[in-house]
């Protein structure tokens, strides 16, 4: 199990992801996707959930996980780290009605209503500061209980994450510790401003504890309010992401917009200013290391790794920009098919007497058939199959590369050891 305070940019986006996940009490907290899955703690308590794991209403529509990296045998005073994760607006009015309910109409409208107002206060008055702080339920009960972990686990530093709506339950909490020395840091991702929403003393409490507070903010993301006012009145310090491309209004949300390096490293200018970056770094590192006196072995071991990072970069920037374009072939595909079938939905409402035979050829008399939307899905299949196949030569090509700098490695290094 990997230690959090080894934890890249990358590893916390996907520690904050499992929020969204339905773990049960002394079971391991996990994160990633597929073959990447992987433990990273266990779970010690949660608030908000039924027995099933399905959310409930009873805390004012919260929910979070309380997880240590220690297993749940060990008691809570001789736990050293402990992580409490905020849920993130629940949309699943059909099966979760009242806690969608108490997200939504009871937290995320209010909340953003307030946030709003006190900007415009804000700005009225030449970035006073002056507010009317609001705090919803949800917010009230996220510091109640992130205050109750802090009793309860008197001896450990504590982490807090939060996206969307958990962002300003995360942004509330941390403002109203009774111990914030306790606070180790706190990661919240895509929520509105709540800063101008606090107290004077909650204020004060948020700014003491501002450089362990990282607040991440998409400019395309259009649920983050509340940032254009004033920078300096927000709850830690602010990244805004310039991420490339859009990927609709979910999918920006829901980090869409996110770039990391090869060693996890958010790159908040996307792909193109990441690499630049990243190649700079290597190009600076490789400068320093090449102007003291190495040895011939030492030169081999510092351009065989230079090479190394810049492949890895590479193939890093691909793999992101693959599957972006990928899940836009896929979407586009896919939308070819509900097309036709919104298409013969809408007609037999229209032509509510005719048979599915006379809609549809009604709807070939506009030029609307089926095998014209098969036509557009098959093109896009054949220029996702080309893709793919230009990604397997590349990815190949990195590959072998890497494999023959390895061997030139070998070779480099046994003639280096000569001359010495």
């Amino acid at each position: 199990m990997k230690k959090w305070s080894n934890y890249t940019d990358k590893d916390r986006k996907e520690f904050a992801e499992g929020e969204y996940g339905n773990f049960k009490v002394g079971r391991p907290y996990k994160t990633g996707n597929g073959k990447n899955r992987q433990t990273a703690g266990y779970v010690r308590e949660r608030y908000g959930f039924n027995k099933d794991g399905s959310p409930n209403a009873s805390e004012d529509g919260e929910q979070a996980y309380v997880v240590t990296q220690e297993k749940p045998s060990v008691p809570k005073n001789q736990v050293k780290h402990v992580a409490v994760i905020y849920q993130g607006s629940d949309t699943d009015f059909l099966n979760h009605p009242a806690d969608s309910i108490s997200d939504w109409a009871d937290n995320d409208l209010p909340q953003a209503a307030a946030t709003e107002i006190n900007g415009a206060i804000n700005f009225a008055t030449t970035n006073s500061g002056y507010s009317v702080p609001y705090p919803t339920p949800q917010l009230i009960a996220s510091a109640n209980t992130l205050n109750q972990v802090s009793a309860e686990y008197p001896n450990a530093q504590i982490d807090v994450y939060g996206h969307s709506l958990a962002s300003m339950d995360g942004q509330y909490a941390v403002a109203n510790m009774d111990n914030p020395d306790q606070l180790h840091g706190a990661w919240l991702y895509e929520g509105p401003n709540i800063y101008p929403n606090l107290t004077p003393s909650q204020k004060e409490i948020a700014d003491e504890s501002k450089d362990k507070i990282h607040n991440y903010v998409d400019r395309k993301d259009v649920v983050p309010l509340g940032y254009t006012f004033n920078a300096a009145y927000t709850v830690g310090n602010v990244t805004l992401i310039n991420s490339e491309g859009y990927q609709g209004i979910g999918g920006q949300h829901m980090w869409g917009g996110y770039y990391f390096d090869a060693n996890g490293k958010l790159m908040p200018d996307g792909i193109a200013d990441g690499l630049e970056s990243e190649f700079k770094d290597i190009s600076k590192t490789y400068t320093k290391l090449a102007g003291k006196n190495l040895s011939s072995a030492d030169q081999v071991m510092l351009e065989e790794g230079t090479a190394r990072n810049i492949l890895r970069a590479l193939d890093n920037a691909i793999e992101n920009e693959y599957t972006l374009v990928n899940q836009l072939y896929n979407k586009v595909i896919s939308k070819c098919d509900e097309l036709w079938k919104e298409s013969l939905t809408r007609a037999s409402i229209i032509g509510t007497n005719l048979t599915k035979g006379e809609i549809q050829e009604a709807l070939a008399a506009g030029g609307c058939t089926k095998s014209k939307f098969s036509d557009v899905a098959d093109y896009y299949r054949s220029k996702k199959h080309h893709f793919e196949s230009i990604h397997t030569k590349v990815t190949g090509w990195i590959k072998k590369l890497d494999h023959s700098i390895e061997q030139i490695k070998g070779i480099d290094a046994q003639i280096a050891g000569y001359f010495k």
